[in-house]
């Protein structure tokens, strides 16, 4: 693995020269280092060859951190291995290990192995990109534009979406005009980040159009200005005269549980379906888009909601609240029935190394205050890891709930 991660960093992406990787070995006339030398010279050519059939080269020992590689190449070197039974070792261990048998023993110890979800949203990234531009553009014609080339748009970068890209990108990805052009066709940006490349001779060189994904900063301006759209304890209220009964009303709701570091680790979206102002069920996001068809095209506002559908949409609140917290609460619970016996095992594993550290330094230093004052800046590492690992993983049943939208019917 450390040959592999020392060649991928000489391997750069954009070079137009094959690289030239080299090994700097010891060469000895003592015969048993000259033993220890051909096990490291075995591995090397077992890595070159691993790479141009499989390209992963931790399936030669059946290993999935440098550490346990690490270990069973010093064993081999303390025990005299011969280079010759070395190789055979590796030979027959890669022949027997079978990652895909590996992988599904593990997910089947896992009470809820991980499924595939669909990415279904209400816009396309470049139409939710558009809208939004669109409504802060106001009359603006300029403000949005479709690329003629390409799926994409060109929006025009506003003082306050600069100085948040300035602050979050490199300063050759911020365009030097007044546009910024974007495209989810990931083919097309890698040919003009290529092209780019080769005309500018540059690692700084960056191509015109930029690729859209769901992570780029523009998304987290964009969303902040649209969070911005409703005021404090206002959310939108929609009448439907097709899909929902005039006694049915749907509640959008957002939960999120944050960690002790104030990171959400639990980001739920649901609906709840109340009738006559009992609780129905709770609905999937997807069961909503089919139920009212939101989404699918453009609906007609036909000026259902009446005064008093909103009171009663409002009065029901209350209820609505209680119920998505103990909507929150059952995931909450199976997040830590989940996550607790791995927090757990973690905590064995670093105070197992934590030891090893510790006896390690101590071996190191005569002078018993030498000792003492070593193990206890190991001590303060390990604290500060373990502090780490706790604040990351575990979380409280105390979630945040936003009612994002409420959905009544008008016939």
């Amino acid at each position: 693995m450390v040959f592999q991660q020392r060649n991928g960093r000489i391997d750069r992406y954009g070079q137009s020269e094959r690289p030239d990787i080299r090994y700097l070995m010891i060469n000895s006339a003592n015969e048993k280092i000259k033993g220890d030398a051909r096990i490291m010279e075995i591995l090397i050519r077992k890595e070159e060859q691993a790479h141009k059939n499989i390209g992963d080269p931790m399936l030669l020992m059946g290993k999935f951190n440098i550490e346990d590689e690490e270990q069973v190449t010093a064993d081999a070197i303390e025990a005299g291995v011969s280079a010759e039974d070395f190789d055979r070792q590796l030979d027959k261990t890669n022949e027997e290990f079978d990652p895909f048998e590996a992988l599904m023993a593990g997910a089947s110890e896992t009470e809820n192995p991980a499924q595939a979800e669909d990415d279904d949203t209400l816009f396309t990234d470049v139409e939710y990109v558009s809208a939004v531009m669109s409504y802060l553009g106001g009359a603006d014609k300029n403000a949005v534009k479709k690329l003629q080339t390409v799926n994409g748009i060109e929006i025009a970068i506003t003082p306050d979406l600069r100085r948040r890209l300035t602050a979050l990108l490199p300063s050759e990805v911020i365009p030097d005009n007044d546009y910024l052009r974007l495209s989810p066709d990931k083919a097309f940006c890698m040919a003009e980040m290529k092209r780019s490349m080769q005309n500018s001779l540059s690692e700084t060189a960056w191509p015109a159009t930029q690729f859209l994904w769901k992570l780029h900063p523009l998304f987290i301006w964009l969303n902040d200005k649209a969070s911005l759209f409703y005021g404090r304890d206002e959310a939108p209220l929609i009448g439907f005269s097709d899909g929902l009964l005039k006694n049915q009303c749907l509640y959008i709701v957002s939960g999120t549980i944050p960690n002790r570091k104030s990171s959400p680790v639990i980001d739920e979206w649901f609906a709840l379906l109340f009738k006559d102002g009992r609780f129905v069920k709770k609905l999937s996001m997807n069961d909503v888009l089919a139920m009212t068809r939101f989404g699918s095209g453009d609906l007609p506002n036909r000026n259902v909601i009446t005064a008093e559908m909103r009171q009663e949409a409002a009065a029901l609140l209350p209820r609505v609240v209680e119920k998505a917290g103990e909507i929150m609460q059952m995931h909450c619970a199976a997040y830590n029935e989940r996550i607790n016996p791995q927090i757990s095992e973690e905590l064995e594993r670093l105070a197992g190394l934590q030891q090893k550290h510790k006896d390690y330094k101590r071996s190191l230093f005569e002078n018993d205050r030498r000792k003492s004052e070593q193990e206890r800046k190991v001590n303060e590492i390990f604290e500060d890891f373990v502090a780490w690992v706790t604040d990351t993983l575990e979380i409280e049943n105390n979630p945040y709930i936003r009612i994002a939208a409420a959905m009544m019917g008008g016939n």
